[in-house]
């Protein structure tokens, strides 16, 4: 067992993980982290890496680099969250390993944490809200060769105004709204049972809707509910 390459160990872990019900979200965070580990080291077996191939990986992250893909973009560099997150990644990584006997140092506590930079947050002012809600209905002027200035009616404009209000309305991440299931949302009681980030027990982090989206949004009843 000790034995085991990169590629084994990951799979390992993720098993184990899966088993565990972590979220998917935090799931595809250790993903992205291993394969960018896989990228720059290849498969060597796991207890051969050393401190120094790891410090190696930490600090080519920061290198800046030409994106991917055909359209020209410009030079990125890794945002320090991001670094921090792979970093939080590769330390569970071999917090597992340590555990099942595949190496006896865990090399990532002897990294220092990458730490993020403090963003200041500005809260939209009602009138962002209002203009953000206006520009659901209609799109954005444009014009036509011979023809007047002119904009349509947007047919997700509905949809779009749910989804804004109840990112407002309960703070959840996009993610955890792009996943939500019909059988999450309790329109009677106002109240949605959000799957976040994290091990998924028993239950669930409920939020409290402020607006009534099916009475501000004239919703039609889900059949499960008449």
């Amino acid at each position: 067992m000790k034995n085991l390459t990169l590629s084994q160990a990951i799979e390992g872990f993720l098993l184990e993980k899966e088993a565990q019900r972590l979220s998917p979200c935090t799931v595809k965070d250790y993903t992205s982290a291993f394969r960018k580990l896989q990228a720059f080291l290849g498969d060597p077996v796991f207890a051969s890496i050393t401190l120094d191939q790891l410090r190696a990986f930490m600090a080519d992250l920061a290198r800046p680099r030409q994106p991917g893909g055909i359209a020209p973009r410009p030079v990125m560099v890794l945002s320090k969250k991001t670094m921090l997150n792979i970093h939080t990644g590769l330390s569970a990584l071999w917090t597992w390993a340590v555990a099942e006997g595949l190496t006896k140092r865990h090399l990532l506590r002897e990294i220092p944490r990458p730490r993020p930079e403090k963003r200041a947050v500005t809260p939209f002012t009602e009138q962002d809200i209002k203009t953000l809600l206006a520009a659901c209905d209609r799109s954005k002027p444009y014009d036509r060769p011979g023809k007047k200035t002119s904009d349509h009616s947007r047919t997700t404009g509905l949809r779009d105004r749910a989804i804004i209000l109840l990112l407002l309305d309960t703070g959840i991440r996009a993610a955890e709204l792009s996943e939500m299931q019909i059988q999450q949302v309790d329109i009677k009681n106002k109240r949605i049972r959000v799957m976040g980030k994290g091990t998924l027990r028993g239950g669930a982090a409920v939020a409290d809707l402020a607006h009534d989206l099916q009475g501000d949004l004239a919703l039609p009843e889900h059949p499960a509910q008449r």
